[in-house]
């Protein structure tokens, strides 16, 4: 299972109790665990990609492609450019960064 499909998972579910701590280090960034507000903010906001997407294997390709070309971050935010949720508001207001991991 890739990153990207554990977080699939952990999307569908509403949970991070599946999280492994190789999709937490490429989808949340280490130095955003320490924060739980930060943690679930991430994982709404993939929640939301899912939910808006709603193709498993688009949503682990996109997500897995843009990890790999470091590139997630202006992912995330070209996709809710136009869709400006809740958790995208205090994504942008905390300033939150996810560190390319290599």
């Amino acid at each position: 299972m890739t990153t990207a499909q554990n977080l699939l998972n952990s999307c569908k579910y509403d949970s991070f109790d599946d999280l492994s701590f190789p999709t937490i280090a490429d989808y949340f960034g280490i130095n955003n665990i320490s924060s739980e507000e930060r943690m679930v903010i991430l994982l709404g906001l993939y929640e939301g990609m899912y939910r808006f997407i709603n193709d498993d294997d688009k949503f682990t390709e996109q997500l897995h492609n843009n990890l790999v070309s470091n590139s997630l971050m202006t992912f995330i935010h070209s996709f809710y450019q136009n869709k400006q949720t809740g958790y995208y508001k205090k994504f942008v207001d905390l300033n939150i960064v996810i560190p390319f991991q290599q």
